[in-house]
């Protein structure tokens, strides 16, 4: 919209602070001060490596008659692409 005009996104941000920060904040950012202490490409390649593990496990160890091999795989892939791409 023009300026001065209503902005969805930031009212939409808003909404999303007024009503999940209150009851997120007290789980998260003890999490966060914890992980800020660890080194973050060691940080970054755990969480890519359990990723893929995860990934191995469903395409290659589960049992087929659990889980669709092939989709599944191909629908855990674009997590890692975007994981990648906001690093």
């Amino acid at each position: 919209m023009a300026a001065g005009g209503f902005n969805l996104e930031e009212a939409f941000i808003e909404f999303c602070k007024d009503v999940f920060h209150p009851i997120l904040a007290p789980i998260f950012h003890p999490i966060n001060d914890a992980l800020a202490k660890v080194y973050q490409p060691y940080a970054s390649i755990c969480a890519v490596g359990l990723f893929v593990i995860a990934m191995f496990i469903v395409g290659v160890m589960i049992n087929e008659k659990y889980v669709n091999r092939g989709r599944t795989v191909l629908c855990m892939t674009p997590h890692v692409i975007v994981y990648f791409y906001f690093r």
